[in-house]
């Protein structure tokens, strides 16, 4: 995975097959679609020696950091959607405002973002929504680009599903999995 790490940043996106067989290894790489080309190197860098120091043995293994996703399996899974690698975060304080309302702006920011996302060819898009007199909320949403435009919008709309779940009426949340990631912050969190 060594020529991933490498080639991958300039782009901010990478597969490779390396090895035949049961010795096959398939990785792919994923940097947040507005990091530069240094920040996307230093963030995989750092990806893959945390997967190598806490999964020496594993034959596969996912590793999300704040800007970029590091995905090694023993099975081919490019182009698959892959729902089963999910976790959200979340901060433990609530939204200032109504939390029925502010989710109703959660999903609409979302819903739009994943419409956005899908049509584009980095699968990548953020945006913000107007939540009171002064207050913004800004989202990004992002896909594998193994996958196609209809899967990115297939795993978006899903982790949108599930966000209410593990982040109703919150400030802030995350929902990241092996396919695709969603976030919203009230701060701008992300290069324009």
């Amino acid at each position: 995975m060594y020529t991933l790490a490498n080639r991958a940043p300039a782009i901010g996106f990478g597969l490779e097959s390396v090895g035949e067989g049961q010795n096959q290894v398939n990785g792919l790489v994923l940097c947040r679609g507005d990091l530069k080309i240094v920040a996307c190197s230093t963030c995989i860098r750092a990806a893959e020696g945390h997967v190598r120091k806490l999964c020496p043995f594993k034959k596969e293994a996912t590793i999300w950091f704040d800007g970029c996703l590091f995905r090694y399996s023993n099975n081919k899974f490019f182009g698959e959607l892959d729902n089963s690698n999910e976790f959200c975060m979340t901060n433990t304080l609530n939204a200032s405002v109504n939390s029925v309302a502010f989710n109703m702006k959660v999903t609409e920011l979302m819903h739009r973002l994943a419409l956005a996302a899908h049509l584009s060819p980095l699968l990548y898009a953020t945006g913000e929504i107007k939540i009171g007199e002064s207050e913004k909320l800004h989202g990004l949403v992002q896909c594998t680009r193994d996958l196609s435009g209809g899967d990115c919008k297939k795993c978006l709309e899903n982790a949108i599903g599930e966000l209410p779940s593990c982040s109703y009426g919150k400030q802030d949340g995350r929902l990241m999995g092996g396919s695709c990631n969603i976030r919203y912050e009230l701060y701008p969190f992300f290069d324009a």
